[in-house]
């Protein structure tokens, strides 16, 4: 990588010069090498502090699919009761209806 400092802008406009900071390109030009040296602003920090890092989100998305997998294999249809199948008698509610 290049040190930082004024270079060629990279989109090629003739007798302009863009920062290079060591790892990207500044949002300021000039035509004056001599320039001094643009500071970061307060909106390129704050908003490098408000990104979420990836292995969080990566992380946050496994424990869905995980909890989501256990909901599922612990789901066990046979354990359910048939309710448009069972008649009024086998319930508790039929038997003592049927003592009336």
């Amino acid at each position: 990588m290049a040190d930082p400092g004024w270079y060629p802008d990279p989109s090629g406009t003739p007798q302009r010069l863009r920062y290079w900071d060591g790892t990207s390109w500044s949002g300021r030009t000039t035509r004056d090498p001599a320039r001094p040296v643009p500071r970061r602003t307060a909106v390129a920090t704050t908003a490098r502090r408000g990104r979420i890092p990836i292995f969080w989100v990566a992380g946050l998305l496994v424990l869905i699919l995980i909890g989501v997998l256990t909901m599922v294999i612990r789901q066990d249809p046979s354990d359910q009761p048939d309710i448009w199948n069972t008649a009024l008698s086998d319930s508790p509610i039929g038997q003592i209806s049927n003592l009336f």
